[in-house]
């Protein structure tokens, strides 16, 4: 079976998570169509904020070097959470207005001296849609440290909404609302269909086009991250995270290869693979060197550290072994040779005297 992405694996992992999760509350609190699209709605809302926050201010004032870099990260940070402020919150706000008419919550009325009162029902209500949804998709928050994280998923989730209304209503007006229809609607808004385009051909033309080409460039940026991780680890003298990380990088292109989607990285096949052996070459010289020495633990780690990345490696075992015996028999040999404890060599002269007289 060909290895997926990790990315992929966590993506599919956490959509079954949150829609499992989500049936569960829709059964035990007996949600229909109305709390999901509410749920749906606070968990856009709560999702969006966050997103924001990190991607313009917490990440930020956190890498900021200098105090001055800082400061002008907070300021920065403080405009662009006020743009989008206005900008999303007033995207969710006039959903809520339409939502509120297909939707209505039970005893309020949009309106200027109830709205705040159905704000805190709805979070009151269904803060546990939105706790699910936030964690199902934590991993942007830790996708927006990059400066050129795009933050136009949390608009999607706004569109997908949209589009939901139509659907929930027509079952709403046909007065077939159930929980059976709350489950669907809910694999339908969970399930990760962009993941079906890895496995599909390419296709060209509108939509498909345009989702393979957004499935290609993640593909690729998560490889990116990936050998860039390798890169520092190898940097920082340590080999067996460095090859470990280009040896999982290595198997995610041949795997993207093996499905026919294109590999657009600066760092080919070649090159991950060209470094892995002058790690190899390294590691062995190195191992080969400390063994010359008689510094044979050190030998041991190098080697191993071989291993650790290609188990395979049938000189680095080898060696492994070799060094493995050698120190063995050298610390027995060093054993043998430890002289007597002095409290021992005390007690034995003290033991001949005593017959002596």
């Amino acid at each position: 079976m060909e290895e997926k992405p990790a990315w992929m694996r966590k993506t599919a992992t956490n959509a079954a998570l949150s829609l499992l999760a989500m049936i569960a509350i829709g059964y035990v609190l007996h949600w229909r169509s109305r709390d999901l699209i509410w749920g749906l709605w606070l968990s856009s809302l709560c999702l969006g904020a966050l997103v924001f926050v990190a991607r313009y201010f917490f990440w930020p004032v956190i890498n900021a070097k200098t105090a001055v870099a800082r400061m002008k990260a907070i300021v920065v940070g403080v405009l662009s959470l006020l743009f989008f402020t206005v900008h999303f919150g007033g995207f969710h706000f006039i959903q809520s207005y339409f939502f509120s008419m297909f939707f209505p919550m039970e005893g309020m009325v949009f309106s200027a001296e109830g709205i705040i009162g159905m704000y805190e029902k709805i979070a009151l209500t269904y803060w546990p849609a939105a706790l699910i949804n936030v964690w199902a998709q934590k991993e942007l928050l830790y996708a927006m440290e990059d400066t050129n994280s795009s933050t136009d998923s949390v608009y999607t989730d706004v569109v997908k909404m949209h589009l939901m209304i139509f659907v929930l209503a027509a079952f709403t007006t046909q007065k077939t609302e159930s929980f059976l229809v709350y489950a669907v609607v809910c694999a339908l808004y969970f399930f990760p269909f962009e993941l079906l385009m890895l496995f599909l051909p390419p296709i060209s033309g509108g939509v498909f086009q345009r989702a393979s080409s957004r499935i290609s460039q993640r593909f690729d940026k998560e490889l990116a991250k990936l050998i860039n991780r390798g890169n520092a680890a190898y940097d920082e003298g340590n080999a067996k995270a460095a090859g470990e990380l280009w040896r999982s990088a290595l198997r995610n292109i041949e795997w993207g290869e093996s499905t026919g989607r294109r590999v657009g990285l600066r760092a080919s096949r070649e090159d991950v693979e060209a470094r892995l052996a002058r790690l190899t070459t390294e590691q062995m010289e190195k191992g080969n060197l400390y063994f010359r020495e008689e510094k044979l633990p050190e030998a041991i780690a190098a080697w191993e550290a071989i291993l650790a990345y290609d188990p395979e490696n049938r000189e680095a075992a080898k060696a492994v072994w070799t060094a493995k015996a050698r120190n063995y028999k050298s610390e027995k040999n060093r054993a043998a040779d430890k002289p007597a404890d002095t409290k021992d060599q005390g007690a034995l002269a003290a033991s001949n005297n005593e017959k002596g007289r």
